[in-house]
């Protein structure tokens, strides 16, 4: 006889509409980047790359995020089949539950309490169910609320029991208004008892022996002394010792503030490891993460109904839902090193005849993992601040499953932050993570690409790449409102073809993310405040998360694991109930979202002025005016924060300053002054160009003033400027309009390769400036063009001039007309050999040096000013803005005889991977590139006048880095450049030199 199915998988009604959208987007995306194409290739500049960058990013993450909705699939549980396929409780597997905690003042012991009390009182046989609390903090406030909840325990849960009570955290339980049984009322009595018991212990700090009932168990609270701490502390309890005492089949991980919201959900988790039906390389069950203290409208967007609910049922049919580090069953096979002996989960055999409770303590101590395969092969993998994620991605990289189980009524629900910097700080930490993950070794975009599903990879891919995400966020919160500043379109008009794919690609993403929070049984308000969360860490979470992760790939920042704050007071949960934002902390975060605000209403108040004053801009900068708008909108509530509320969790006062100083800071009034003399010797046409291109700057015309300081006091000076001040009138709207690079009109008419628009021949008229002998320039210049010109020279001449009558005025004719000396050189050369000069006579003839000491003095004064000094500025920094901290690290004086060998050779010594060594080698690069790039320049184009500056000093650079390409290139002995360093140098400094072509 067949056994019933405990569980169905359907696909989803909704996967035809997501393909299709999908095929719709994609050919919209198509399209946009056709356009940025052309635009690179017609008009390429700062802004056209930028936008370019971030549009590709998006792109990435939304091919990534698409991964989700090609296949979902729907799981359904069949609870009353579980008996007709195990007929006895008694053989149900064993479970045991973890319940993580680690600071008793972020996570209230009470609440430790209820979770422990939720889970104690499963409909699961009493002997097959075991809970471990593990204290990373190792907290006596933590074991005493456990001890009193074991007391209460006693008659907790026969009441549950006895009357089928569905809410078994005693907290929800009797906050809930619970139905009256003869036994209620003494049991609240209890519960309210022993929570006062409890927190009188937490507000006091410590315990008394008072009021611990018994003496064995007072013993307990000894081992709290001077030497602890919450690295190194004594055993109280741990999670791998359920492996010695109990060892069960099965075990659940739960986080602290996560109470267990359905006593069945064991039995729902059964439905899958049981059935016959299903992979017996299932590892585990998730169930999604969901919230009872979210406000109506989930002000913060911390629900992530898409994250938890929507997207794992696209990842389930790939090979698994990521692990959430909450709410999750294991098979506990699939974390041992060797399927076929369960009882050896470390590197040593269990000696059955010993101490099991002291093997126990041994497993459990801090110190466990050193020198053992756990973390690494075994058991949970360590390595990032998101080990829960990692874990999961390494099982299904090892071939094992995961399915999601999302019932109707949660199986847990949990605490959610309350305050904005928690919240934005726990994002911080989890994207951290996920970046450790992505960018190493284990990156799903390569080592997940060969072990597991290439779109399940991509699933992972989507969430360990979002702190990228950033950029664009970033681009888009700045760039279109800044050239609004300045009156520069950088979208297509309202009435260009090119306008309707902008709002394709706007209304195609935002809706569609709209209808899926809807058809997961949300509402408008709840799904408009996840949008602006996701604005919102995106230019403050996402961006931290970045830069922290490269301050600990190079060594300069430690990661440490920040507990999220869950506690919270009457008039905090009072603000938040009421749907306010809650800022209060002077945080770096909340600086960064401070500004984007500031710069987006100023942004959106020009924008608007420009639009009403002058007729016809609407068309143009309505693009930018939207985004702006957009971003205005979204930051309503920093705004109210910043100026309207006066309670204690408002915007602080210097975060207000802060950002409003930075925002303005980035236009002060500028004012430009253009010195002349002489008319005979400073053209004045030169005078007018100078200043034609000063106007034409990419910057507000309200805060940018020209004046002309005309020391000669000519009258063809102010006609020039006169008739200048005419032809600008044409001339910078014509630049703002196409978007000129080179703003001097005699410089742009005068390359081969400026852009034809319709208004270029009405500007591009007369004579062509920029040399003593403009009539030859004009002449030569007009043949490129492909003009033609013919000579008359008849008998009787046609005009007759006069020439120098003395050979000084002859000379210097000749000298106007074949010469134009630059004689900048040599004052160059004579600041540089005053300065070295001096510094040598003060070394070897004042100080008795010798010339190779001063030599390699000079040279180490350039290298500490490319390491030392800079990363003295930096950590000084750090310091100040409160992100790292300082401390004194002694100088190493010790050497073996090798290396005092080498030294005395005069042999440097690098070997090791610092990070000082990176920016001296990316110079040293930088500088052979460029030294060779410029002698190419010299012998090809004859450029030897205007370049031999600049290859002195790239010469000079190289000679001073000579040791440097001797330890990257020359050596191989053990203390040469370290490999790591040498490539990721020349990576950068290739980079660098590519990146300079949109700079010069």
């Amino acid at each position: 006889m067949l056994k019933p199915s405990l569980h169905t998988s359907k696909p989803s009604p909704a996967t035809f509409l997501n393909r299709t959208f999908i095929l719709v987007y994609a050919i919209a995306i198509f399209a946009h980047f056709y356009r940025h194409f052309r635009n690179l290739i017609s008009s390429p500049s700062l802004t056209t790359t930028t936008l370019f960058i971030s549009d590709l990013i998006l792109s990435f993450l939304w091919v990534t995020w698409q991964a989700f909705f090609l296949k979902p699939v729907h799981r359904e549980v069949f609870l009353e089949n579980l008996r007709l396929v195990v007929a006895e409780e008694t053989k149900y597997p064993g479970l045991d539950v973890f319940v993580f905690t680690a600071d008793p003042l972020k996570e209230p012991p009470v609440a430790v309490v209820n979770t422990v009390l939720s889970v104690l009182a499963y409909d699961y046989p009493t002997e097959k169910l075991s809970v471990y609390v593990s204290d990373d903090g190792g907290s006596e406030l933590t074991l005493f609320a456990l001890m009193e909840a074991a007391k209460f325990a006693k008659y907790w849960l026969p009441y549950c029991r006895k009357y089928n009570v569905m809410d078994r955290s005693p907290q929800v339980y009797f906050g809930n208004d619970p139905c009256l049984f003869p036994e209620t009322k003494d049991i609240q009595r209890m519960f309210e008892k022993m929570k006062a018991t409890i927190q009188n212990v937490v507000d006091r700090g410590t315990v008394d022996q008072n009021e611990v009932d018994d003496n064995p168990a007072f013993k307990s609270f000894t081992k709290w002394t001077h030497e602890f701490t919450r690295h190194q502390h004594p055993t109280v309890i741990e999670i791998r010792v359920s492996t010695v005492l109990t060892n069960a089949p099965m075990f659940l991980t739960l986080d602290c503030d996560m109470y267990s919201n359905d006593p069945k959900t064991p039995l729902r988790t059964l439905c899958f490891f049981l059935d016959p039906n299903v992979d017996p390389k299932l590892a585990f069950v998730q169930f999604p993460q969901r919230y009872h203290s979210i406000n109506k409208n989930d002000t913060y967007g911390a629900e992530f109904l898409l994250e938890t609910q929507v997207s794992p049922l696209g990842m389930d049919s790939w090979g698994g839902i990521l692990f959430m580090g909450t709410g999750g069953f294991f098979r506990r096979q699939a974390l041992l090193e060797d399927a076929s002996e369960p009882q050896r989960l470390w590197n040593e055999p269990i000696d059955e005849s010993g101490d099991v409770l002291q093997l126990a303590h041994r497993v459990a101590s801090c110190t466990y993992e050193e020198n053992t395969k756990w973390g690494q092969e075994i058991g949970f993998r360590y390595g990032s601040l998101v080990e829960d994620i990692f874990t999961g991605f390494r099982l299904h990289c090892s071939g094992w499953k995961s399915v999601t189980c999302n019932p109707t009524r949660a199986a847990f629900l949990g605490n959610t932050p309350r305050s904005l910097h928690d919240f934005l700080a726990q994002m911080n930490r989890w994207y951290m993570g996920m970046l450790q993950i992505g960018l190493s070794k284990f990156s799903p975009m390569t080592f997940g690409m060969k072990f597991m599903n290439p779109l399940h990879a991509l699933c992972y891919s989507h969430y360990l790449f979002r702190p990228f995400l950033s950029i664009p966020v970033l681009v888009y919160a700045f760039l279109p409102q800044l050239a609004l500043i300045n009156s520069s379109p950088i979208f297509p008009k309202v009435l260009d073809p090119w306008f309707c794919l902008y709002v394709l690609l706007f209304v195609g993403a935002y809706g569609k993310e709209f209808i899926d929070y809807v058809m997961a049984g949300s509402g408008f308000k709840k799904w408009w405040n996840h949008q602006r969360m996701w604005l919102i860490i995106g230019c403050s979470s996402y961006p931290s998360s970045l830069f922290d992760w490269s301050l600990t790939s190079l060594g300069m920042l430690s990661s440490d694991f920040n507990v999220t704050n869950k506690a919270s007071n009457d008039e905090l949960s009072n603000r938040y109930e009421q749907g306010f934002f809650e800022f209060g902390v002077e945080s770096t975060l909340l600086l960064a979202v401070n500004i984007v605000a500031v710069v987006n209403l100023i942004g959106f108040v020009i924008g608007m002025k420009q639009v009403l004053m002058k007729s016809g801009r609407f068309e143009e900068l309505f693009m930018q005016l939207f985004i702006a708008g957009f971003g205005v909108l979204n930051s309503l509530p920093v705004y109210e924060g910043m100026v309207l509320r006066s309670d204690k969790g408002r915007m602080p006062t210097k975060i207000v300053l802060k950002s409003v100083c930075v925002a303005l800071s980035e236009y002060p009034a500028l004012d430009a002054l253009i010195c002349t003399a002489d008319p005979t010797k400073e053209p004045p046409i030169g005078v007018v160009n100078t200043a034609l291109s000063v106007l034409a700057y990419d910057y507000p015309t309200e805060k940018r003033s020209v004046y002309v300081s005309d020391d000669g006091g000519s009258e063809v000076t102010l006609y020039a400027l006169m008739e200048g001040a005419k032809f600008g009138k044409k001339w910078i709207p014509y630049c703002k309009k196409h978007n000129i690079v080179d703003r001097s009109p005699e410089v742009y008419f005068g390359s081969h390769d400026h852009a034809l628009f319709p208004e270029t021949d009405e500007i591009k008229i007369g004579f062509r400036y920029g040399t003593l002998a403009e009539d030859t320039y004009t002449s030569f210049r007009l043949h490129c063009e492909g003009w033609k010109s013919i000579l008359c020279n008849l008998k009787r001449a046609a005009f007759l001039g006069g020439s120098p009558s003395n050979l000084k005025d002859s000379l210097t004719q000749i000298k106007r007309w074949y010469l134009v000396p630059e004689g900048g050189i040599f004052l160059y050369a004579f600041l540089f050999l005053g300065a070295y000069g001096k510094y040598f006579l003060d070394f070897v003839v004042f100080a008795g040096g010798s010339t190779q000491r001063w030599w390699s003095y000079q040279r180490m004064w350039l290298m500490w000013g490319l390491s030392g000094y800079p990363f003295a500025l930096l950590e000084w920094s750090l310091k100040s803005l409160g992100i790292s901290t300082l401390g004194f690290n002694v100088t190493s004086k010790v050497v073996d005889e090798e290396e005092s060998q080498r030294y005395k050779q005069g042999v440097f010594e690098f070997r090791v991977e610092s990070v000082m060594f990176y920016p001296m080698s990316v110079a040293a690069v930088i500088n052979l590139l460029s030294f060779v790039k410029g002698v190419m320049e010299v012998f090809v184009n004859g450029r030897l006048k205007e370049f031999l500056l600049q290859i002195l000093i790239c010469g000079f650079g190289m000679v001073n880095s000579w040791v440097i390409y001797e330890g990257m290139f020359v050596r191989r002995d053990g203390e040469r450049m370290p490999l790591k360093i040498t490539l990721a140098s020349m990576a950068t400094a290739i980079a660098i030199c590519l990146a300079s072509s949109l700079v010069f």
